[in-house]
């Protein structure tokens, strides 16, 4: 990861590279400051950019670069390379938001565009799926240990199957 984060070619793997790293306790932010101001950074390569710095003990510059606008609108969706599509995004986007900041207020946002993107109970894919479960489970995690108590509802059908709280987890 090292190497990809000095000298690779693809920002979005360099981004992701620096948070990876970071997340292990690496000191990254001398190597991302080579291309953090670069334009054809993609919003998810931000938000891992921003993550990066914060678990660095940078959080002006994590904030500075959170508080920048989301993406309005559909991306394209890429059929090659990393696959990119806005549940994908948004997916990455409210995974580093968490890790860093998670009650910052785009993560209410973000979780409500990601559910927003569910047809038929599912994102599109399985790589969508992946990436936003695993965003999901990671606001749940922290939600339970800050002491939230929210309940939620498994609905197969149209039909109440499940519910988990607190701490229980009833079926019907």
């Amino acid at each position: 990861l090292k190497g990809l984060l000095k000298q690779g070619d693809d920002l979005e793997v360099r981004a992701y590279a620096a948070y990876v790293l970071a997340l292990d306790g690496e000191r990254v932010v001398p190597d991302i400051e080579r291309f953090v101001r670069d334009d054809r950074l993609s919003p998810s390569a931000r938000f891992h950019i921003a993550a990066a710095y914060a678990l660095n003990g940078d959080l002006s510059m994590a904030k500075a670069i959170f508080e920048m606008d989301l993406p309005e609108g559909l991306i394209q969706r890429q059929l090659g390379g990393n696959l990119n599509s806005d549940v994908r995004q948004d997916a990455v986007m409210l995974s580093a938001l968490v890790s860093s900041f998670p009650n910052h207020p785009l993560v209410p946002r973000l979780t409500d565009r990601l559910i927003g993107q569910i047809k038929n109970g599912r994102w599109l894919n399985t790589q969508e799926n992946g990436f936003a479960l695993m965003a999901l489970g990671k606001l749940a995690k922290h939600m339970r240990s800050a002491g939230d108590t929210h309940t939620a509802v498994v609905i197969v059908d149209g039909k109440k199957i499940a519910r988990a709280g607190k701490e229980q987890i009833s079926t019907f």
